[in-house]
This record gives structure tokens, C-alpha cells and sequence, in this order.
């Protein structure tokens, strides 16, 4: 079950969907009904389930487009009944239980077992599967286990009071890796991972996840073109506020991205590939300009292109190293991306 929210973390989800189920992916999930109606529109008519963001004002239009509603408390299990029942059909849904995450679902066991009842006595609506979100997946691995035995018992309570098994699904992109053949649920869901690219907190990740981790082929690139190179023969200023200076012998070349197509604003200790090297971002970040130190990079020209995310000669800036640098995370960078896409 791929996961495609907000439009496939800013990389486009129609195309990645019509892509991946090319592959062989059987479902996906997003994050509201919207995300939803626009992969129907496009095609994609494998089951899409909705994993955080339903309200009870959807539930019509999601049942139409048959979305499968991921439901968390009784007010929007209550909307999704009384629009089946005016339907006249029976609409599947999965159930949300809260592990730990504490953003929605019940983490009460008792208050959960009278969801599940409650769920039970609905006629038009049946619950297919039961799904859960961990917190600590991509670091520590004592509060995920605790969270998986926590999952665990509320899947088995779910299906006492149903008289029937349900599918499940815990692990999104870094859990599978670590956790999916010890604790084996139906689906997994992974997001980021789609891409080669993780957010893990290397230190605190086992040996083996690292390495199939390793493996993965990363399909991000970032890459723009050098608009102008600046020699200096003396020290000046740059930017605004010249705040930088640029020294004697010093070459800069201006690229034609900036803050406002995503690249980050914080710009200290950033790095750029350019001709296989790596080269440091210079000054400050601009709306759609910035500069690099091309110095020691003797045969650069203008309109070269460089590499901001990605590998090049066998050198690679990670998306998660970007971030890193820039103090952010991988996903709130690639959310934040606004550039032309090219899909190869």
C-alpha cells in the first residue's frame, strides 16, 4: 500500500500511482478524500485507503468515489453509516487505534473493544482492516516493540468482537525494513521509502535495516543551471545587506533556484555537486537566486548544470543529508519542493 499523501510528498501523485501500479501495487493510501478523488479521476481504481485527514462532511463524496475511510471515533462512523444507509450499499472501513501516536483513535483498550462493538452494530458498513501509526520507528526500538504489542492485543480484541479476522497494517517506510518479518501484518505502507530515501536515525538503527537500506536505488534528483559566474580580483561585498564578502580569487556562480522553489533558506554548511566535486552553497539563499563556490573548479562554464540532490560521479547528496544540513526533515523538504518535474 503505497503511500501518496500530499501528492506523493510533493513529487507528483497521479504520476507515481500510474507508475507504481504498473509495478504491481495492489492499494494505496492518502492523507483526505480530496488526495483521493483526484487519483480516481485519473484511473487509478485499485482500493485507496484514507489514513489521517476524514471528516464527517466527506463521507458521501468518499463513499461515491469508493475511498475506504480510515475512521478514529464515533462521530465520523456515524456520518459514514448514515450515508450508506442512504445509499443503500455496504461500505467497507478500516479502524484506526492510537499505539501511542496520540493524534487520533482510542488507546484505551475498553473504549477501543466499544468502538469495535459499536462498529459491529452499523448494517451498512464493514470493517475490513485495522491500522495504527508508530512514533519512534525510525529510532528507538524499545517504544516501537512496546507499540507493536500494543497493536497486537487491539487487533485481537477487534476480532473477538467481529467473530472474524481483519487485515492489518503497522509499518510504514522504516518499520517494514526493521520490523515487518518479526511482526508480519497485510500491508505495509511505504511513503518516503518509495523513493531510496529514509529519514533514520542511523545510531540508533540495527545493522541490517542499514544495509537493505544501502541497497535501495534513490530516484530523487534535484538539479539546476549556473545563470552567471562572478571572478573577484578583491575583497566585496554580497547579496543584500552585504552581509557576505566574497575575497580575492574567489569564484561564484549564481544558480537559478532559491527559498521560494523550496530549496532551503538556511543555507550554512549546504553543498552543491558540480563536474562530480562538491562545492559549498554561498551567502544567503535567495527567492530564486543563489551562489556556490565554484573556485576550485577550474573548468566550469556557464549554463553548467549542478547537482543539489542526488548522485554525480560517484558523489550523492541525500535527501536526508540536505535536510540534515538545513535543519529540517526529509519530508518537509520534499513537501516544500516547487520545480518542473521530469519523470525518467
Amino acid at each position: 500500500m503505497a503511500v501518496l499523501k500530499r501528492d506523493a510528498y510533493g513529487l507528483g501523485a497521479v504520476t507515481i500511482a500510474q507508475t507504481l501500479r504498473a509495478c504491481g501495487v495492489k492499494a494505496f493510501a492518502v492523507d483526505n478524500a480530496a488526495e483521493g478523488i483526484v487519483l480516481r479521476t485519473h484511473g487509478i481504481s485499485e482500493p485507496i485507503l484514507i489514513i489521517d485527514g476524514d471528516i464527517p462532511d466527506n463521507a458521501s463524496i468518499a463513499i461515491d468515489y469508493n475511498l475506504i475511510p480510515g475512521i478514529a471515533q464515533d462521530q465520523l462512523l456515524k456520518a459514514y453509516q448514515d450515508a450508506a444507509l442512504e445509499r443503500r450499499r455496504e461500505v467497507r472501513i478500516w479502524l484506526v487505534y492510537n499505539v501511542g501516536f496520540n493524534r487520533s483513535g482510542y488507546k484505551d483498550l475498553g473504549e477501543f473493544a466499544q468502538f469495535v462493538t459499536s462498529v459491529k452494530n452499523c448494517s451498512h458498513l464493514i470493517a475490513d482492516g485495522i491500522y495504527a501509526h508508530l512514533t519512534n520507528s525510525n529510532g528507538d526500538s524499545k517504544i516501537s516493540w512496546e507499540q507493536i504489542k500494543k497493536f497486537k492485543d487491539a487487533v485481537e480484541c477487534a476480532e473477538s468482537i467481529l467473530g472474524r479476522r481483519i487485515q492489518t497494517s503497522l509499518f510504514a517506510s522504516h518499520g517494514l525494513v526493521r520490523w515487518a518479518k518479526k511482526f508480519p501484518t497485510d500491508w505495509v505502507r511505504p511513503g518516503i521509502l518509495l523513493y531510496g530515501e529514509d529519514a533514520f536515525q542511523d545510531e540508533l538503527i540495527e545493522e541490517e535495516a542499514l544495509v537493505a537500506i544501502g541497497s535501495l536505488r534513490p530516484a530523487i534528483r534535484l538539479r539546476t543551471r549556473i545563470i552567471h559566474l562572478l571572478r573577484f580580483d578583491k575583497e566585496e561585498g554580497v547579496g543584500y545587506g552585504q552581509h557576505h564578502q566574497a575575497r580575492p580569487g574567489q569564484c561564484l556562480a549564481t544558480l537559478s533556484i532559491g527559498f521560494g522553489s523550496g530549496y532551503p533558506f538556511i543555507s550554512k554548511d549546504l553543498n552543491a555537486i558540480v563536474h562530480g566535486k562538491v562545492v559549498p552553497v554561498f551567502g544567503d539563499i535567495g527567492m530564486d537566486a543563489m551562489q556556490i563556490d565554484v573556485t576550485d573548479v577550474p573548468d566550469v562554464q556557464l549554463y553548467d548544470w549542478v547537482t543539489l540532490i542526488g548522485k554525480e560521479s560517484g558523489v550523492r547528496i541525500s535527501v536526508k543529508e540536505l535536510a540534515r544540513r538545513a535543519r529540517t526533515t526529509p519530508y518537509q523538504l520534499l513537501a516544500g519542493l516547487k520545480c518542473e518535474r521530469i519523470y525518467l
